[in-house]
C-alpha cells in the first residue's frame, strides 16, 4: 500500500522522539490508524512494542496484522495477572439491588454509594474520600470488602489495584501503543502515561461516545510532545466525507478536513440500517416484515422496554433488579417528564415503544431472535454498536436528534452535544 503524505511524516517523526516523550495522533474515520502503528513497529524492527488494545476481539485481530516485536494486550489482562490469585472468582459489576442487599441500605443510597465507587474505579485517583458523604462512606464500605474478599471482586477492581501499583510491569518497553484513546477512561491512561518509555496515542476526538459509561477523551487529556493528524479516509466516498464534515466544522469547530481517498469501485452487497434508540430497532419489527439481521443480542435491545412494560401493567414485581428505580415513580406524566429533563432519549423511546406495543412486545423479541441467529439480511443496529464496522449502503434512522436543536439548548447539556456531535458522525 502506498504511504500518504501524513503518514509519510509520521513514520519519519517518530524515529527521532526521546524515551518518555508523548505524540498523538487523531486518525479520522477509516484513515488508518491500526495501519500506521503498525507501520511504525515495521520501521522499526529493533525496538519492543507494548500495545494497549480496547476489547479482547481487537487483540486478536490485532495479531494478524503487527509484526513480532510488538506485544499486544487488554489493560485489564494486565491487570488480571499481576493482581488476580488463580482461585479468585471475578464477577462483573455489581448492581443497585444486590449492593442494597450486602449492606443493608435502601436502594436509593445504594445507587448512589455505587456511582461513587464505579467513578473511583475510572478514575486516576488513588482513594475514595469516605468522610465527604454517605455515598462516600458506603463506597468505601463495599471497595474494603472487595479488598478483604467478603465478597467477590469485580473487573473494575483489579483494573484499578493495577493503577495504584507503583510499578506495572510495563517498563522495559521501548514504545507504548494506546490505540481508541478517545474512549480510554483515567485509570487506563494513567497507568500509559506511567510507562517509562516512548508513547503514542492514536485515536479520534469525534469518536469518543462512551461518556456515559465513564470513559475520557485521552486526546483531549493527554499533553503530547508531538501531533499528528491522519485525514486521508479510504472507507468513505466525496459525499459521505462533505457531509462529516459539515457536522465536525459547524458543531465541533474542526479545522481539518477529512479527505476521501477511497478508489474502490461501490457495492451494494451489505446494507445496515442505524439508529440512535434501541426502541427504533424495536419498531422495525412490529412494523415491517423485512429479512432482518441483528449484531446486538435482543435480550440487551428489549430490557428496558421490558420493564417499562411491567411498570406500566403494575407487574413491578417482575422488573429487574437493574431497573428497580422505575418504581419511584408513580404516573407516566412523572416518567415522561424525567426522561425530557434528564434528555435520556432511550428512555423516552422505550417509554414509546412499550405504551405503543405492550404485550406485543414478546412477539416481537420472537423474531428479534431469529434475527440475531440470521447469517443475511438487513443488519439492525445503533450508533453504539455500528462503530467500526463497515457497510456497503447505510441508511441512518430518523431518532437522531437535530444537532442544532441539541446545541441551541447549551448550558448544561453542552457536553450531551457534544456527545450526541460524535454519534452522528460515527454513524455518518
Amino acid at each position: 500500500m502506498k504511504l500518504t503524505d501524513e503518514q509519510k511524516e509520521i513514520l519519519h517523526s517518530i524515529k527521532k522522539i526521546r524515551k518518555g516523550q508523548i505524540v498523538k495522533i487523531n486518525a479520522f474515520a477509516g484513515t488508518g490508524k491500526t495501519f500506521i502503528l503498525a507501520e511504525i513497529a515495521k520501521s522499526m524492527p529493533y525496538k519492543t512494542f507494548l500495545y494497549l488494545a480496547f476489547n479482547k476481539s481487537i487483540v486478536e485481530e490485532s495479531r494478524r496484522k503487527f509484526p513480532k516485536n510488538v506485544f499486544i494486550s487488554t489493560t485489564h489482562s494486565l491487570a488480571h495477572k499481576a493482581i488476580v490469585q488463580k482461585d479468585t472468582a471475578v464477577r462483573p459489576d455489581y448492581k443497585s439491588a444486590e449492593v442494597a442487599d450486602i449492606l443493608k441500605i435502601d436502594f436509593q443510597k445504594a445507587s448512589d454509594a455505587l456511582k461513587v465507587l464505579n467513578t473511583f474505579f475510572s478514575s486516576s485517583e488513588k482513594t475514595i474520600r469516605s468522610g465527604q458523604s454517605e455515598a462516600h462512606y458506603h463506597a468505601s464500605q463495599l471497595y474494603k470488602m472487595m479488598e478483604q474478599g467478603d465478597i467477590e471482586i469485580t473487573h473494575s477492581f483489579y483494573l484499578k489495584k493495577f493503577q495504584l501499583k507503583s510499578d506495572h510491569g510495563i517498563n522495559h518497553f521501548d514504545y507504548v501503543l494506546l490505540d481508541e484513546a478517545q474512549d480510554t477512561n483515567d485509570v487506563t491512561l494513567d497507568i500509559f502515561l506511567r510507562a517509562k518509555g516512548s508513547k503514542i496515542l492514536v485515536g479520534d476526538t469525534h469518536q469518543a461516545i462512551y461518556g456515559f459509561r465513564g470513559a475520557e477523551d485521552a486526546m483531549q487529556k493527554a499533553k503530547a510532545d508531538y501531533s499528528f493528524y491522519l485525514s486521508n479516509t479510504f472507507r468513505c466516498c466525496t459525499h459521505i466525507v462533505d457531509r462529516a464534515n459539515f457536522i465536525l466544522k459547524n458543531f465541533k469547530g474542526e479545522h481539518v478536513p477529512i479527505v476521501s481517498s477511497a478508489t474502490a469501485k461501490p457495492e451494494d452487497n451489505t446494507f445496515a440500517v442505524i439508529s440512535r434508540t434501541n426502541g427504533k430497532i424495536i419498531e422495525a419489527f412490529g412494523e415491517f416484515d423485512e429479512d432482518y439481521r441483528l449484531i446486538k443480542h435482543p435480550a440487551m435491545i428489549f430490557a428496558l422496554p421490558f420493564a417499562i412494560n411491567h411498570w406500566l401493567s403494575d407487574e413491578k414485581e417482575q422488573i429487574r433488579p437493574e431497573y428497580e428505580w422505575l418504581k419511584k415513580f408513580n404516573e407516566e406524566a412523572e416518567l415522561k417528564d424525567y426522561a425530557e429533563k434528564t434528555g435520556d432519549v432511550e428512555l423516552s423511546s422505550s417509554f414509546t415503544i412499550a405504551k405503543r406495543y405492550r404485550k406485543a412486545l414478546y412477539y416481537f423479541y420472537k423474531k428479534a431472535m431469529i434475527a440475531y441467529r440470521a447469517k443475511k439480511g438487513i443488519v439492525l443496529t445503533t450508533g453504539h454498536i455500528s462503530k467500526g464496522l463497515e457497510f456497503d449502503r447505510v441508511e441512518l434512522e430518523s431518532d437522531f436528534p437535530a444537532l442544532d436543536q441539541v446545541f441551541a439548548e447549551g448550558g448544561e447539556g453542552k457536553l450531551n452535544a457534544i456527545e450526541e456531535a460524535n454519534l452522528y458522525y460515527v454513524a455518518t
